[in-house]
Parts: structure tokens; sequence; C-alpha cells
């Protein structure tokens, strides 16, 4: 019975729409292996993302920032746009 809903499972999973492609890097070293400072790197910055939460009593004037800088590095250092080409 496991086999017919694994089944079913899938068929629904390619039935949707899709609805967006993220393009992103993949780096490798020399070895041919992921290279893992470069993915630490795409990490700590998608983290950097998150909005902060503030502070009990902390003035609705004070602009934070660095999740701001941290997207438009992600989208510059960490992913591209296909040329219509590619697509």
């Amino acid at each position: 019975m496991w086999v017919f809903a694994l089944r079913e499972t899938l068929w629904n999973c390619l039935t949707h729409p899709v609805y967006a492609f993220n393009y992103g890097y993949l780096a490798f070293d020399s070895e041919g292996r992921v290279n893992q400072k470069f993915l630490d790197a795409e990490n700590l910055t998608a983290v950097s993302m998150i909005p902060p939460i503030p502070f009990p009593g902390e003035s609705p004037n004070i602009v934070h920032a660095g999740n701001k800088f941290a997207e438009k590095r992600f989208k510059n250092e960490f992913t591209w746009l296909p040329t219509p080409e590619l697509e």
C-alpha cells in the first residue's frame, strides 16, 4: 500500500506548477569537492538576511539596515540570472 501512496504523492508533486526558479553558484575546490568556505560564506550571508527583532522599548525611528545590505550582497555574490537564451 505504501508504494501506491508514494506514487500518488509523486504524481501530485509533478502536477503542481512551478512558480519560481532560483539560480546560484556552486564553487568547487581543486579536488572537485564543494568549496566549504564558499558554502559557509553563502550560509552566513543568508542568515544575515533575517530581519532583526527590535528590542522592547526601542524607538521605531531606528533603522537596522544590516539585513538589507546582506540581501544585496547575497544577490551580487551568490545568485545569477540566466540570459533568455539559457532559459
